[in-house]
């Protein structure tokens, strides 16, 4: 039995698994070019730095294991949709966090207190 290597899946899904892939590769790869930029912005110290570049890799991995499980106790389209619901959440939570629930300098995580707000985004542009 012959089949070429398209039609040999859904070609939709690789279309998407590819998109994701790639997406998510590329945001990984640009915490590191960007971090000298960001550390001096936020004032990180080496080790901050090394933990900013480092969280989403671990976090990652650690979470494939817990989806891998999912995967076998559930079907892996609910596991799926699981998972993409708590991603979207989290950064909907951070997002909103960031420009709304907490004000520069008033927040408990450092990242979000020391993150340019609007206000300052404005002086910084008047200033120069």
């Amino acid at each position: 039995m012959q089949s070429s290597f398209l039609k040999s899946g859904h070609l939709p899904t690789l279309f998407a698994a590819f998109l994701y892939f790639d997406l998510s590769f590329m945001v990984w790869v640009m915490l590191g070019p960007l971090g000298v930029q960001i550390a001096r912005d936020l004032a990180l110290t080496p080790a901050q730095k090394g933990l900013m570049v480092a969280t989403p890799v671990l976090a990652g991995a650690l979470l494939r294991v817990v989806m891998g499980v999912l995967v076998d106790h559930l079907k892996p389209k609910r596991a799926g949709i699981i998972g993409q619901v708590i991603v979207i959440a989290a950064l909907t939570l951070a997002w909103a966090a960031a420009f709304w629930g907490a004000p520069a300098g008033r927040s408990n995580n450092p990242a979000i207190a020391a993150a340019p707000t609007a206000k300052t985004v404005e002086t910084t542009k008047a200033s120069w």
